[in-house]
This record gives structure tokens, C-alpha cells and sequence, in this order.
């Protein structure tokens, strides 16, 4: 699966796909695949919350401690990302602040201003 599964039989596609930003709407939320999109490791200005790594993979959570892993990353970065942890194959928990690489800002993810910053939001 993926989208090395349709460059068989439309090749054309997959090409002009493969160098889309379409292409970068959805991926492995890792170092590697972030290169010089990745935000800021520490603690997120104005809020209580960081986001760190470990080994090759980023965590979020309250800057006193309780952090969970990311596993995807929404979004191309030509404007905002969002990021997400898997929960037992059924949901996905969303980081309620997103990053945009361009001005190096951290925000409120849209529709969660509601919300505290300090946990996922489970969906």
C-alpha cells in the first residue's frame, strides 16, 4: 500500500504526485522526514507544554514531565502542521498546537482553542 502501489500502472501520476506537496499532507512524524520543517525542540513559548525527541521520534506533553510519542504529522508545511499519536489502531490523539515552519511560530490548532494544551485531544 502507499503510494508506490499506483506507480505501476499510472506512472504519470505518481510522478507528478511524487513531487507534489501533496505528497507531504501525511507522513511519519520523525527527524528524517521532517528535515528542516522539524519545530523546535523545549519548551513551546506561552504554554506549559514541550515537545521533545527521543531517538529519531518526537514526543509532546506538559513541560513538567508527562510526554506522549507522535507518530504523524498532517500537513506540507507550507502553512501549518499538525501532529498526531495512534491509540491502539482505533483513534488518533492530536497535539492541540501546530507549527508553521515558514514564521517559526507555534499555535492553537484550529478548534482546540477550547481545550487545555497540556494533553491530546483523543478523536
Amino acid at each position: 500500500m502507499g503510494n508506490a502501489a499506483c506507480a505501476g500502472c499510472h506512472p504519470n501520476e505518481f510522478n507528478a504526485h511524487k513531487v507534489s506537496r501533496h505528497n507531504r499532507t501525511l507522513r511519519p512524524f520523525t527527524k528524517q522526514e521532517m528535515g528542516t520543517q522539524a519545530p523546535p525542540t523545549g519548551t513551546i513559548p506561552n504554554t506549559s507544554c514541550q515537545m521533545i525527541t527521543i531517538g529519531d521520534r518526537y514526543a509532546f506533553g506538559a513541560a513538567n514531565g508527562d510526554v506522549k510519542m507522535l507518530d504523524l504529522v498532517f500537513g506540507s508545511g507550507k502553512s501549518g502542521l499538525a501532529f498526531t499519536s495512534v491509540v491502539q489502531n482505533t483513534a488518533m490523539a492530536e497535539a492541540r498546537i501546530s507549527y508553521f515552519p515558514t514564521g517559526k511560530q507555534w499555535y492553537i490548532t484550529p478548534g482546540q482553542g477550547h481545550l487545555s494544551l497540556d494533553t491530546l485531544n483523543v478523536s
